[in-house]
């Protein structure tokens, strides 16, 4: 079980109460061997003097008793606060043990993540060099033939059924006009692949004379100084 910091706070301020205590009996530890010494030359002297003299000193010997016993309780109560402290400093090195092998264990996990995954760097690498490959001029180039291709292909499907000539005779025949993108940059817009009406309002670049519509070559020229077909520079 993990202790808070406010068990370390507590067992700080038990070991000073304890320092004190021990400082206090060691006081009476040296007071009660004053009184030892005293009694002990007391006792010699005794010898010397007469029987009736000896019974006069018998209060100090019962303060005598009194005052080991009192040292000896002390010295029981200290020894058990010791154990007690030997206990909690125990715990709490088991705790230390712990917390370190938590922060072993976090620490590899950290490097376990930080570790890159070869598939995902590969998957990364190969974005960024289709992103480099698809610009400018060859991505809207790719956008244009794809327009023509999709185009192409909806004009085969619908004349597919040329060869038949009963299922096309007994249909009702109609003229259909199939816009095709006209290719010719002053008619197509090329950065965004769709066609500049007549009655719109467009954009010549003055150096190479493309159109483009407003909006789009406005965004085009705040990243790309230059024009999106001929790549003639706009500031020089």
């Amino acid at each position: 079980m993990e202790k808070s910091p406010d068990f370390r706070i507590r067992n700080k301020s038990s070991n000073s109460r304890f320092t004190a205590q021990v400082g206090k009996n060691r006081q009476r530890v040296r007071k009660s061997q004053s009184i030892v010494s005293d009694w002990k030359s007391q006792m010699g002297s005794i010898e010397t003097e007469k029987p009736s003299e000896v019974t006069m000193d018998s209060t100090e010997n019962k303060d005598f008793k009194i005052l080991l016993e009192e040292i000896r309780e002390l010295d029981r109560k200290q020894r058990n606060h010791i154990a007690q402290v030997r206990v909690q400093i125990g715990k709490q090195k088991e705790l230390i043990k712990n917390l370190k092998s938590e922060n072993e264990e976090l620490k590899q996990r950290n490097r376990r993540r930080r570790r890159i995954n070869p598939r995902q760097l590969l998957r990364i690498l190969q974005t960024n060099i289709m992103q480099e490959q698809y610009r400018d001029e060859e991505y809207e180039q790719m956008q244009l033939e794809m327009i023509i291709n999709q185009s192409y292909a909806a004009e085969q499907e619908i004349y597919s059924h040329r060869h038949n000539d009963e299922i096309q005779n007994t249909l009702p025949s109609e003229e259909i006009n199939i816009p095709i993108p006209n290719t010719n940059s002053d008619h197509l817009c090329s950065i965004c692949i769709s066609l500049i009406k007549t009655n719109t309002n467009s954009k010549t670049l003055e150096k190479c004379g493309h159109k483009f519509h407003p909006e789009c070559i406005d965004g085009w020229l705040i990243s790309n100084p230059h024009c999106p077909i001929c790549h003639t520079s706009i500031n020089s």
